[in-house]
């Protein structure tokens, strides 16, 4: 399985992503030409957290018995200390 690994920053949050200088033009043609699997990784390797979160829990919800999007959004989680909400995604794998 692969983790999800990154680190995230505080911005002026959408001011800064939607209005105002909003993403940096490298990143959004990275995003553009992958694939849905990953975004989440070039979400989380660019600092964008909330992004990746999103990105994972919607495909979770599209495919909620996916082992490896469960263990890559609890990877995620715990990067940030959050066991609890980790512990609930380690708990939906496969036995």
């Amino acid at each position: 399985m692969a983790d999800v690994s990154g680190f995230c920053w505080r911005t002026d949050g959408a001011a800064e992503y939607a209005g105002g200088q909003g993403m940096p033009e490298d990143l959004s043609q990275k995003l553009s030409r992958a694939s849905k699997d990953r975004l989440q990784f070039i979400y989380a390797e660019n600092g964008y957290w909330y992004d990746a979160m999103e990105t994972l829990s919607q495909q979770i919800d599209a495919d909620p018995d996916n082992d490896r999007l469960r263990s890559q959004r609890s990877s995620l989680l715990k990067q940030v200390n959050l066991p609890i909400a980790a512990a609930y995604d380690t708990g939906m794998l496969s036995k």
